[in-house]
């Protein structure tokens, strides 16, 4: 007999695009293997709260200091949460409604109390209900794009068909390290190299990349290249799906994650200062040739797509139907 009954899922994630990525791409993996998904998502928004620790969210929760709208309150098939500030809604929400729990990242609270927790390998947790991946899941759909919005794209950042795309992803600053004029000189004379006629270099930022940065990069790359500015919809995908080549700072985990899931060749810019996890988890992907280290070259070699999703969806597939 063919299963139709409906298997709800609630998606929590914080204002972090890289949340929402990642939440909703699990549960469109989910979606591929087990029949009759469907989902709800709810944004958690920043607020006084958000700077307080899990453990006081919890209970702020708990005793109806913070209130969620009734709606949310039923049973699930299970609840997948992305970011440090959903982890005590999952919690509250197991507590009231029995419902079975995932995270994706730290919860930095209770961790054992959830089903399943997906961690980077680089956070080096062994705790039975952890699934380690290398770097972050990504939301494949993503890559999907409708060809009106092509069409869009095609006509604002036109591109001679003899020259190879070459997309440079750029972090910013992070919690231990803030940019300094030196790293924007030193990534200027590594980019120079490959500034030519045969290329085409187009840049795109994150929403930690300072202004001084972004703006040193537009006026020495001012002439053939695109500087994709926020006062357009966002081709950051778009330039993914077309790319030839990917050049990514090392302070990105999602973002290296999104790129290497295209299977083109991707190159790493290792900026002065980084965290030792995040050198552990480019040391294991050079390792495993999935990248290489940006040293001023570019050139073709054969990669295949990779994904933690496949591994992680498997897992948890498993998990649901036999719990």
């Amino acid at each position: 007999m063919k299963d139709t009954k409906i298997k709800n899922i609630l998606v929590i994630f914080d204002s972090k695009i890289s949340s929402k990525n990642q939440a909703v791409g699990l549960v469109e993996s989910l979606k591929k293997k087990i029949k009759g998904i469907s989902y709800d998502k709810f944004e958690v928004k920043k607020s006084f709260y958000s700077k307080f620790p899990n453990l006081i969210l919890f209970f702020l929760y708990k005793y109806g200091l913070i209130t969620l709208n009734q709606n949310l309150i039923k049973k699930y098939y299970v609840i997948i949460s992305c970011g440090r500030i959903t982890a005590p809604i999952s919690l509250f929400l197991k507590q009231k409604t029995n419902s079975r729990i995932i995270h994706i990242l730290n919860p930095y609270y209770k961790i054992n109390y959830f089903d399943k927790v997906i961690l980077p390998k680089h956070d080096k947790n062994s705790n039975k209900n952890i699934i380690t991946i290398n770097g972050s899941l990504v939301n494949e759909q993503r890559l999907k794009i409708n060809n009106q919005l092509k069409k869009k794209f095609e006509k604002k950042y036109p591109i001679e068909t003899s020259k190879k795309i070459i997309i440079i992803l750029i972090g910013g600053n992070s919690k231990s390290y803030s940019l300094k004029p030196d790293d924007l000189n030193n990534f200027i004379k590594s980019l120079e190299r490959i500034y030519n006629n045969q290329n085409k270099l187009v840049f795109l930022f994150s929403r930690r990349t300072p202004t001084f940065f972004r703006e040193g990069l537009k006026n020495f790359f001012s002439k053939n290249c695109i500087i994709c500015n926020d006062d357009f919809i966002n081709p950051y995908w778009y330039f993914l799906k077309i790319a030839n080549y990917i050049i990514v700072t090392s302070d990105s985990v999602s973002m290296t994650s999104e790129a290497i899931f295209t299977g083109k060749p991707v190159y790493i810019y290792y900026f002065k200062k980084s965290r030792k996890k995040i050198i552990y988890f480019h040391r294991f992907l050079e390792k495993e040739k999935i990248t290489k280290r940006f040293n001023g070259k570019i050139k073709r070699w054969k990669n295949i797509s990779n994904s933690e999703n496949e591994k992680v969806a498997k897992q948890i597939t498993r998990y649901l139907e036999a719990n």
